[in-house]
């Protein structure tokens, strides 16, 4: 058995899945390595259909709590025609003409990750452990892109990212239907760095510029070609929003002069804006912050200065969130100021590959819960916003970036997956 600990107590196990030799039987059935079409040998259990001259699978005999799932499981392992992945715990098994197996966890992301076919849905229980079916959520990859995606935006109808591609000037501006459907390429040849979307646009930063195209496509726009590096970007109250290594920016979402609302000393990282304030994280030599400017222009205030390194944020009408993967944690303050009440973090005696935060590379929040991606251990989590115990709601490959709307929880994987959670876990 694999035995994977998260944070605050979260206890994974999941059944080992490898791959064996398969021998013709003399009768000219696939069989096992030893001969065998299925049953048990030395307490392993296993079961073998053969894809090739060579190649089929064996499964080692699950522990009594994980019956259930590996029954799940076992009904797909070993069925090689075109289909859907299943999901059940931590342990995907997967339907495919093109791969043996598809063992697609935080425990081994190496095996098969981009092998299924679209589109693919996980089936599984919030808690990673419980059985498959009833209070369980599901994982529907919508859409697979280019590698090294870097953000993500959404609307009532599509979800919208951005990735990088594999070289410099080879990355694209993509959407898809939130509900599934083709993709629609936006922008080619560009290196993106992040991503935001209004009513009517769809606006991103490529280092020193910053771009616009429609919603639906058309034709790119450049915004902003200026000396500078560009790595966020925001919108609200009809304005466009945008944040160099150390200054704050503002034009008019219909066009107008760029002016320049704050330029200060420490590195700018985390963006964000509602009808009133633009929010903004910065990190000094040794200590950060997070901190808030008047949409107008004016002096900055500090919400919270805070003994780490802050990066990405999200605020709601209370809160402003951020994560901090230098100090692996998840914190909180009051917008109206007030000291950060740390609601994750990696315990420093936990060794283990699998933490509440590990890694951290983004971030987003909705009325009850903060969530977050973990990019060292592909873990997609949640907290509540009240303070309780982290949880697991979704694993990927090298998340990237999140975002949630009332029902769902979107969510990147860094080889180019747009994956879906729906319904959110409570």
């Amino acid at each position: 058995m694999l035995t994977t600990r998260f944070a605050a107590g979260l206890l994974f196990t999941a059944p080992l899945v490898i791959a064996a030799a398969c021998k013709p039987s003399s009768s000219g059935g696939d069989t096992a390595s030893n001969g065998d079409d299925g049953g048990t040998e030395n307490g392993v259990t296993f079961s073998c259909t053969q894809t090739s001259d060579s190649l089929c699978t064996e499964e080692l005999a699950p522990e009594s709590a994980m019956a259930s799932e590996q029954q799940v499981c076992a009904g797909e392992m070993g069925t090689f025609a075109t289909g859907p992945c299943t999901r059940v715990g931590v342990v995907g098994c997967c339907v495919s003409s093109v791969i043996t197996q598809c063992f697609y966890s935080s425990i081994e992301a190496s095996i098969g990750q981009e092998a299924c076919t679209s589109p693919k849905t996980w089936m599984g229980a919030s808690d990673g452990g419980a059985e498959a079916g009833g209070g369980g959520v599901g994982v529907t990859k919508l859409a697979t892109g280019p590698d090294n995606t870097v953000a993500i935006a959404i609307d009532a109808t599509n979800v919208y990212w951005a990735a990088r591609g594999d070289a410099t000037g080879t990355g694209s501006i993509l959407s898809v239907p939130i509900a599934g459907g083709s993709v629609t390429t936006l922008a080619t040849a560009q290196s993106p760095t992040a991503l935001a979307v209004d009513a009517t646009t769809v606006y991103w930063t490529t280092g020193a510029n910053v771009l616009s195209v429609p919603i639906g496509g058309g034709t790119t726009t450049t915004v902003v070609s200026t000396a500078g590096t560009y790595n966020a970007v925001a919108t609200g109250s009809g304005d466009l929003f945008w944040m160099g290594e150390d200054d704050v920016f503002k034009e008019a979402t219909t066009g107008g002069t760029a002016t320049t609302l704050f330029t200060g000393t420490n590195h700018f990282v985390g963006l964000a804006v509602d009808s009133t304030n633009v929010y903004f994280s910065e990190n000094g030599a040794t200590t950060g912050g997070v901190r808030k400017l008047p949409i107008a222009g004016g002096t900055p205030t500090t919400i919270a200065s805070y003994a780490g390194f802050p990066g990405a944020i999200a605020i709601d009408a209370t809160n402003i969130y951020w994560l901090d993967a230098t100090n692996q944690s998840i914190s909180l303050a009051p917008l109206a100021g007030g000291d950060p009440v740390v609601l994750a973090s990696t315990d420093p005696n936990d060794v283990t590959p699998t933490s509440a935060v590990d890694g951290p590379t983004a971030i987003a929040v909705d009325a009850t819960h903060v969530y977050w991606t973990n990019g060292g251990n592909g873990a997609v989590m949640s907290v509540p916003i009240a303070g309780g115990t982290p949880k697991v709601i979704a694993e990927s490959a090298l998340p990237s970036a999140i975002a949630v709307d009332a029902t769902s929880v979107y969510f990147l994987s860094g080889l180019g997956e747009v994956d879906k959670l729906s319904p959110k876990p409570e």
